[in-house]
């Protein structure tokens, strides 16, 4: 079994190594690799984001995290810090960046975001144009931490949804006509 997969690993490791734009046959799949997986484009804001990560990554206030789902893998007291919710709940920049690419080549307008935590990734998620992101957190600490973040840069086009997602989910999706992302 252990052969197999490091067989199929190698395989995997080979063929993601070897892919370039140039071996990427169909048009729409070159224009997404080159505009969105590549593109080294800078949106202002990302700098702006960046800096209240950082800023976050240097909090030492203590917050009650209520957890409704599996909780966290790393963190398990009720009981964090931001520093360590900032260092271990959020999505690296260059994922962030990607999800943002994303939503502007897709042209996303109208985007849920499960789980805001701190507010780093749904910053990122807002950087498009016209885009509206109805972001859902569990945790009262938790989305008064990323409402902070928010109007830090003054994003109009977020709103966080606290509570349970079994229940908030639910009511929200029936408000609206139809979900991009």
């Amino acid at each position: 079994m252990t052969e197999k997969f490091f067989q199929l690993k190698s395989f995997i490791t080979y063929w993601l190594d070897a892919v370039d734009a140039h071996s990427l046959h169909s048009p729409f799949l070159y224009n997404f690799y080159t505009k969105v997986v590549l593109s080294k484009e800078i949106n202002p804001k990302y700098n702006s984001i960046e800096d209240i990560r950082n800023t976050l990554l240097k909090d030492e206030r203590i917050l009650t995290v209520s957890d409704f789902g599996s909780g966290s893998q790393v963190l398990k007291s009720s009981s964090r810090t931001v520093r360590d919710i900032a260092r271990t709940s959020s999505s690296q920049g260059k994922y962030s960046r990607i999800y943002a690419r994303l939503i502007s080549y897709f042209q996303c307008k109208t985007i849920f975001d499960l789980g805001t935590s701190l507010g780093i990734n749904t910053l990122y998620l807002a950087s498009g144009e016209g885009s509206e992101i109805t972001s859902f957190e569990g945790s009262p600490e938790v989305a008064s931490v990323a409402r902070q973040s928010i109007d830090r840069l003054n994003s109009r086009n977020i709103r966080i949804i606290e509570g349970n997602l079994d229940t908030t989910l639910a009511i929200e999706v029936q408000k609206i006509n139809s979900i991009d992302l």
